[in-house]
C-alpha cells in the first residue's frame, strides 16, 4: 500500500521549479534617491530578465510585478527608512520569489506574504537568543 503511495501522482503535482537562474537587479543611487535596475549582462538580455521578473511574481502585469517586489522589499528592509536598500536583500527577495513560482497574481501576494513572514520569524527568534541578561537571571533593560 505504501509502495502505491510513492508512484502516484497528485493531480495538483507542481512541475519542478524553473531551470533558469533568478532574474537580478542593482541599486543605483540617483539624485531622487535611489532606483532599482536589472541586471543585464551576456546571459540575460532585458527581454528574458523581464520575462523571468513577471514569472517570478504570477502575473504578465508589470505594474503589479513591480508593486509587489516594491512592497516585499520595503518590508525586507531592516534599515532605517532613509537607508538605501540592500542589493543582496533585493536579489534575495527575487530569488525566493523565483523559486517559489507562484501560478497567478494571489499566489504571488502569498508569497511575498510568506517571505516577510519567514525573515520576520527568523529576526525575532534570533533577538530572543541574543538577549542580554542580568546576573539574577533578569532581562536587562
Amino acid at each position: 500500500m505504501l509502495r502505491d503511495l510513492e508512484t502516484a501522482v497528485e493531480p495538483d503535482a507542481r512541475p519542478p521549479p524553473p531551470s533558469r537562474p533568478a532574474p537580478r537587479v542593482t541599486v543605483v543611487q540617483t539624485g531622487a534617491g535611489q532606483a532599482i535596475a536589472p541586471i543585464i549582462d551576456e546571459v540575460a538580455d532585458l527581454d528574458r530578465f523581464r520575462s523571468s521578473f513577471l514569472d517570478a511574481f504570477g502575473t504578465v502585469d508589470e505594474i503589479v510585478a513591480e508593486s509587489l517586489f516594491q512592497q516585499l522589499v520595503n518590508g525586507l528592509h531592516s534599515g532605517l527608512p532613509n537607508q538605501p536598500i540592500d542589493c543582496a536583500t533585493a536579489n534575495l527577495a527575487l530569488a525566493l520569489m523565483h523559486s517559489l513560482g507562484p501560478k497567478d497574481v494571489i499566489e504571488g501576494m502569498l508569497a511575498c506574504q510568506m517571505i516577510v513572514a519567514h525573515v520576520a520569524v527568523m529576526d525575532a527568534a534570533r533577538r530572543a537568543l541574543h538577549l542580554e541578561q542580568t546576573p539574577g537571571g533578569r532581562q536587562a533593560s
